[in-house]
């Protein structure tokens, strides 16, 4: 699998490296701005930015995985002697470390504009009653690759349970988006069903230090200060994204015919 990785960073890095330049760059001209245009709408431009560079970054992660099913690049890939929960999970940790690289530079660049105005800083600690940003910063950074990852892998299952039986381009891909689609709404209304039945939550406290607490609901007045995640939904997605992982693997190593 090392192998692997290696290759796609190697084949990959100057793309990669382009978007991360643009980031810096767009955002180095942002703190120019400082003192001319409102601290807000700094603020603002700098999370559209970190928004449009995880856009672009989620389409180049897909593009890692489509292209060895649609392209020749795929006849170089699958004639290795690897199986196939080593060649998806090549492509979910050069993703993975795509999205922490580029989590950690937009998120440095956001957490700057907003500790920097004395006055929004104090608007934020009456607000927040003591949130600390930099808490804030690594909660949103793992919450942020966790939900690429996992949007990912349903993403990569969507793409080969499509390519089995339209070998196509253009009908492949938009037969894909269809069924990314229609999972994504059995199973929203799967996770919001085990919501209901199952509202037991965990309270990450982000004021007095990572600490957690079980709830019976979500609507805790600790929830003030603190992030929720219902236990059974978390439960459902690990279980979900292992499942596509597994299936998805099966079927690129089994069923698809380049």
């Amino acid at each position: 699998m090392f192998k692997l990785i290696k290759y796609e960073i190697i084949g990959k890095y100057r793309a990669f490296g382009i978007l991360v330049a643009v980031a810096i760059i767009l955002n180095l001209l942002l703190m120019t701005r400082s003192g001319v245009w409102p601290d807000p709408a700094i603020i603002m431009l700098s999370v559209f930015i970190a928004g449009l560079v995880s856009v672009v970054l989620l389409i180049w992660c897909i593009g890692l995985f489509s292209q060895d099913l649609y392209e020749d690049k795929g006849y170089l890939t699958y004639i290795l002697p690897k199986r196939g929960y080593s060649i998806v999970g090549s492509k979910i940790i050069v993703s993975l470390i795509a999205y922490i690289i580029t989590g950690i530079i937009t998120g440095l660049f956001i957490v700057y504009f907003i500790s920097t105005p004395n006055d929004i800083q104090n608007q934020l600690d009456l607000i927040g009653s003591g949130v600390n940003i930099t808490r804030l910063f690594f909660i949103g950074l793992i919450g942020m690759c966790i939900t690429a990852i996992s949007l990912l892998v349903s993403i990569y299952f969507s793409i080969s349970l499509t390519r089995m039986a339209i070998t196509k381009k253009r009908g492949g891909k938009f037969a894909a988006f269809i069924v990314f689609i229609i999972i994504s709404i059995i199973t929203g209304f799967a996770s919001d069903g085990l919501n209901r039945l199952f509202p037991q939550t965990i309270l990450l406290d982000i004021v007095n230090g990572f600490t957690f607490t079980v709830s019976k609901s979500g609507s805790d007045l600790l929830l003030q200060n603190s992030v929720p995640f219902n236990i059974s939904a978390l439960i459902f997605e690990f279980i979900l994204f292992w499942a596509f992982f597994f299936l998805t693997s099966y079927i690129i190593e089994n069923k698809v015919d380049l």
